[in-house]
């Protein structure tokens, strides 16, 4: 009888191409009782037998195994860090979205090289305190008094919280030790994302009829199919948060976990607040500006089911939720919440399939819904509950559109129409906040000259520079290079211009016409520090600013009561974009950012400046007229087999060597063309576009080029199948080397 051995295959925790693909280890007879799949291995690699870390992916037994076959080293941990549930989404991932194994895993696992924190934690010992009389025994030490009161009430505490909240000294901890009223021990400290007032209290309020209603239709709804998914489509300021309150409130009765999606981080310390405020400690975060160790340390109370709700951007759609029963999505049509970096997920894909995998409920919830949700809803694939009141009983907020064409024609060139600067001042003279909405950042969008037209681009992108007046520095938006700006045109010597508005443009302007208020200015660079969004949306809501400027990380999901007034200062900056959704994203932002106005007791203004007045997507937004736009836009998107009548393909192909990337993104083209033709589909025009340059051809001195392919008359799955087989399987044949592509499924921008 032969021999058997126990084998794993495993995946190398490496992102190169080459080691995308199973490998396989003997398991030592010592290990083979511990080991499971989804647990993390050291295995010895290569020639030099350097030892790397891998995912068991599965374990067979095998009596015809290779003598010569290496053997995994330990285990590193004692539980998988990957579940079942997550190693069949792993393999969704991987065939979706043509990604590597490892960038799939990814998704789902942390950084687990982090190490502990480990800190000095004090803690009352009871055996003597319980003896002494706190308020006597201290009279003639306060200090140690406070710190005693202070353990008393809130329990165990790591010095340096201890040291900061009774705002004692060391010597104070020092004397309670030596007299053995406290102990001191080593324990693992938990890195706290710093984002939560611990006193905070949001109750709950009475929900009106329209709230209620709602919430009846969706739990019904699930009683009677549990796997139909919800669009919950509200108008903005119609309480929306209340009803995910509601359906997570019970779902933490029934003992399941919750997660809660938010479209930018900007949104994430609001909502968390609220959420605490109402289910305590049961709140966890995950996003990307967590650092590694608080990353981990939130992943690990998830894990551990020390935290049932758990709020963020998309990422968090991958919280290791033991007993999931609920996941929303809010403000479902934003375009962040697809993935721009490999695996290039969309986390409603990943919602759907955790739903379908681990038997949990899904809503989507919008004032503007995506086209492609909207007409699933439309045609019952998905359950459509929709509110068309505010909670608080007031009107949505008057739109008022303004010509900018005609102000030029009056001589105002500035950033502020006349009707926009009158309201501001009422708005201010009245005690109430505005919000000022510009999508473009910088203070000159484009630097030229108006001798001989010479504009200044990035010397390494095909794109204008743009002009940070507050930092003296050209920069480019893309490549993230800077210069200083010349004095003088580079070409003819005469004197430069700066032209077109950002946000610090807007920032300088209204602060000199309204001197006596605070104006600040929201945008990615006003953000980058750690917790600089939370800074600033905290002294807009404690009414410390007046006017609030940005870009659209405040167009969308912030509550402020106080706000009567929103100004877009340019409702143009995308609707003229070479992208499908050009329309349908210019329509949300309107929409969006008129409905920060007027959410409390006093009525709303809003000042919509455009150029284009007459386009259907401004018109439909200024009258709050969500079907309007959508049937103009869905008969657009069936006359050129646009989502949601087609599911597309982006190919954006880059390198340095402009003629390499234009042929290989030809020959692929050809290739897609012949094997659609060898599948049936002889007349292909209609499914594949021509290859061309990007929007932007060059970004960081690599050409791009791009194919676009819709699955117009053919199954999405052959269009991958042949995209894999060409791109993938057979890439070192027909790419080369210094070519890189990207494959995009179901791209959010096309570029």
């Amino acid at each position: 009888m032969s021999k058997q051995y126990m084998i794993t295959r495993v995946i190398i925790d490496h992102y190169h191409s080459k080691l995308d693909h199973l490998f396989d280890y003997l398991v030592p007879l010592p290990i083979q009782p511990k080991i499971v799949t989804g647990m993390r291995v050291l295995v010895p690699f290569g020639r030099n037998n350097r030892m790397l870390e891998a995912f068991v992916m599965e374990i067979k037994m095998d009596d015809n195994t290779s003598f010569h076959m290496k053997e995994i080293k330990e285990i590193l941990e004692e539980k998988p860090v990957l579940s079942a549930s997550t190693m069949s989404m792993i393999h969704w991932m991987k065939s979706a979205y043509l990604c590597r194994t490892i960038e799939a895993i990814r998704c789902f696992v942390p950084n687990q090289r982090v190490k502990q924190k480990v800190v000095d934690v004090v803690r009352l010992n009871e055996a003597v305190i319980r003896k002494m009389n706190i308020n006597n025994d201290f009279n003639k030490a306060p200090a140690q008094k406070k710190i005693v009161h202070y353990l008393n009430e809130n329990g165990e505490t790591a010095v340096n919280r201890l040291l900061k909240s009774t705002q004692t000294n060391r010597s104070s901890i020092k004397s309670l030790l030596e007299k053995q009223y406290i102990l001191i021990e080593k324990q693992h400290y938990r890195r706290e994302p710093n984002i939560l007032q611990e006193d905070f209290r949001y109750p709950e309020p009475m929900l009106n009829e329209s709230q209620q209603e709602a919430i009846h239709i969706i739990k019904q709804t699930w009683v009677e199919n549990p796997n139909k998914h919800i669009l919950l489509h509200g108008i903005t300021g119609s309480g929306k948060t209340e009803i995910y309150m509601n359906i997570i409130k019970d779902t933490l009765a029934k003992g399941k976990d919750s997660i809660l999606l938010v479209p930018e981080i900007a949104l994430t310390p609001q909502m968390v607040q609220r959420f605490k405020g109402r289910f305590g400690n049961k709140i966890a975060v995950l996003h990307s500006h967590l650092s590694d160790g608080e990353k981990l340390d939130e992943w690990n109370r998830i894990k551990k089911n020390e935290a049932n709700i758990v709020i963020g951007p998309r990422s968090a759609v991958f919280a290791p939720c033991n007993n999931l029963g609920t996941i929303i999505i809010d403000e479902e049509h934003e375009s962040t919440y697809k993935s721009e970096q490999a695996p290039r997920y969309h986390a409603m894909d990943i919602a759907k399939l955790r739903c379908e995998i681990e038997n949990a409920h899904l809503i989507m919830g919008s004032a503007t819904p995506s086209i492609e949700s909207y007409y699933d809803a439309f045609n019952g694939k998905l359950k459509m509950v929709e509110l068309h009141e505010r909670a608080t009983g007031g009107e949505l907020p008057t739109i008022t559109t303004v010509d900018l064409r005609e102000e030029v024609k009056r001589g105002n060139k500035t950033i502020l129409s006349q009707k926009l600067m009158n309201d501001l001042q009422e708005c201010l003279t009245n005690g109430h906040q505005a919000i000022l909405f510009l999508n473009r950042r910088a203070y000159a969008t484009y630097v030229n000259c108006l001798h001989c037209g010479h504009v200044i681009q990035c010397e390494q992108c095909d794109i204008t520079m743009k002009w940070h007046k507050k930092e003296k520095k050209l920069k480019c938006h893309y490549c993230s290079a800077e210069k200083p700006a010349p004095q003088q045109c580079p070409e003819c010597g005469e004197e430069i211009s700066y032209q077109g508005a950002g946000t610090q443009k807007a920032e300088d302007a209204i602060q000199s016409l309204f001197p006596d208020y605070n104006v600040v200015r929201m945008d990615q660079d006003t953000t980058r520090k750690r917790d600089a969004h939370q800074t600033i949306l905290s002294q807009f809501e404690s009414g410390k600013i007046d006017i609030l400027i940005g870009t659209q990380m405040i167009a969308k999901g912030l509550d402020f009561p106080n706000v009567t007034l929103v100004g877009i200062l340019l409702a143009d900056t995308s609707i003229n974009l070479p992208d499908f959704r050009a329309s349908e994203r210019t329509f949300q932002l309107i929409t969006q950012v008129a409905g920060r106005s007027g959410r409390g007791d006093t009525a709303g203004k809003v000042i919509l400046q455009t150029y284009q007045p007459s386009h259907y997507a401004i018109r439909a937004a200024s009258k709050h007229d969500y079907m309007r736009f959508y049937e103009e836009e869905i008969l657009i998107r069936n006359t050129f087999q646009y989502p949601p009548y087609s599911r597309l393909i982006q190919l954006v192909f880059y390198g340095k060597n402009e003629l390499e990337v234009k042929d290989t993104a030809d020959r692929i083209t050809a290739g897609i063309k012949f094997l659609l033709q060898k599948s049936g589909y002889v007349d292909n025009s209609n499914i594949i576009m021509e290859p061309g340059p990007a929007v932007i051809a060059r970004v960081d001195n690599k050409y791009r080029y791009t194919v676009l392919v819709k699955s117009v008359d053919v199954q999405f799955s052959l269009l991958k199948k042949i995209i894999k087989y060409l791109v993938l399987d057979k890439r070192e044949q027909q790419v080369p080397e210094s070519v890189s592509i990207i494959i995009d499924p179901d791209p959010r921008f096309i570029q």
